[in-house]
């Protein structure tokens, strides 16, 4: 697994907002450090240079978590 951001706050929509290092694909799961899936990619927010996403998630995960993708298939480019 690769880390590829951290989780910022919820949003009202009950959706996370995570600032990512680099854009995942939309849908891409996402994962805790046990490599637990936590969430998907719902959408991709803000500059290239500094992307957020919208995280749907799957079971329960704090502001300040460290997100993570499998390496290859959740990955996009940019």
């Amino acid at each position: 697994m690769r880390r590829i951001g951290k989780v910022l706050s919820p949003v009202p929509s009950g959706q996370l907002l995570a600032s990512v290092e680099s854009v995942p694909k939309l849908g891409a799961a996402l994962y805790s450090s046990n490599g637990r899936e936590v969430g998907r990619v719902e959408d991709v927010l803000g500059p290239a240079s500094s992307p957020f996403v919208l995280v749907r998630p799957v079971s329960k995960i704090t502001p300040g978590a460290t997100l993570f993708v499998r390496r290859g298939r959740s990955e996009g480019k940019g």
